[in-house]
């Protein structure tokens, strides 16, 4: 490209966001529309579609890719939702090599089918809420609102989890204590310093109420 369009894209792509945010802010959206506007959505879109042709092989995404690729996805919600949702569900079918990068971009996917219209992408829609609702709260909403019985089904087995989680923790916790109660009965039996020194924390955090 020539020298002022590539810096209407580097303006473009100077607008970051901090963060891990699934969805654009308010503020983020009105420099948006401003910095987009040289270059303009017809050519726009050409350029994304261009740009998203991806090898069959698994993908190494860096931190810096990862935010290019969230820009993008945000982007095309602000100059064409329902012809740039063809081009960025393409995402949705590659092989990464780590997650952890790639977590922001399909958070920022999810948001994008959730909030314009992911009926059109069934397939798309299916793929990101089966590799990502364990890990992104935002492909998770996706879930809930296409697929609420696998959502409410996906929420009771984490619950199921945490609770599991919390009993196995209490139970070491107790057998920790049972076992310094045990060693050491002067500071952590009845009466002992650890006993005392709780007592008096607790009198005085209720002497303060």
């Amino acid at each position: 490209m020539d020298q002022q369009t590539a810096f209407h894209w580097q303006w473009l792509l100077r607008n970051t966001a901090a963060g891990l945010n699934s969805a654009p802010g308010k503020s983020w959206l009105k420099e948006a529309r401003k910095r987009l506007a040289p270059i303009g959505e017809r050519q726009f879109l050409s350029r994304i579609d261009d740009w998203f042709t991806f090898p069959q092989e698994e993908i190494h995404l860096s931190p810096a890719g990862s935010a290019v690729l969230r820009l993008l996805i945000w982007y095309g919600a602000v100059a064409d939702a329902e012809r740039s949702l063809p081009i960025l569900v393409r995402l949705a079918h590659l092989s990464w090599r780590k997650r952890a990068p790639v977590g922001k971009v399909m958070a920022a996917l999810a948001w994008m089918l959730r909030c314009h219209d992911g009926s059109k992408f069934p397939a798309e829609v299916q793929l990101v809420c089966e590799k990502w609702a364990e890990h992104s709260a935002e492909a998770r909403r996706l879930e809930k609102a296409y697929f609420p019985e696998r959502a409410h089904r996906r929420d009771l087995a984490n619950e199921d989890a945490r609770e599991r989680r919390y009993r196995e923790h209490s139970a070491r916790m107790e057998a920790m204590l049972s076992s310094l109660r045990e060693r050491y009965p002067h500071i952590f039996g009845p009466g002992g310093r650890a006993a005392r020194l709780m007592a008096a924390h607790e009198a005085a955090k209720s002497s303060r109420t």
